[in-house]
């Protein structure tokens, strides 16, 4: 639930930085709460909000109760769920992700880490 408050946060702020930067001084008419942020803020918002969704999934991946043979994968799921989110990140900070659905949805990248990562979850919680 951390998690995944984390990266919808993370988002949804993600969002509001990128209209601040692709719109400039018009982002308050576009959309007037705009007027209220700083890139400043966003900033640290973003990166705080990452940062609690990687260490919370990464707490959740090293303290999950399983054997010693199924600890191995969860754990190395934490690193492509870290690099969806640097990838997230710099998607954002270059003004990218306007639109977080296509960002989700149209990233081969993220993608591709994310698959890697449910793949290693699956093995870890059924196979092992």
């Amino acid at each position: 639930l951390i998690v995944i408050g984390a990266a919808s946060a993370f988002l949804a702020i993600g969002k509001r930085y990128s209209e601040m930067l692709e719109l400039g001084d018009r982002a308050p008419q576009h959309r007037p709460v705009l007027a209220a942020y700083t890139t400043d803020g966003l900033e640290g918002l973003l990166w705080g909000t990452m940062a609690v969704a990687v260490l919370g999934y990464s707490a959740w991946a090293v303290s999950a109760e399983m054997g010693e043979a199924g600890m191995h994968p969860l754990v190395l799921s934490i690193v492509p769920m870290a690099a969806v989110a640097v990838r997230a990140s710099r998607r954002i900070f270059a003004g990218h992700a306007h639109d977080p659905t296509s960002l989700v949805l149209h990233d081969h990248v993220i993608h591709i880490a994310g698959a890697c990562a449910a793949a290693l979850v699956f093995i870890a919680l059924y196979l092992v």
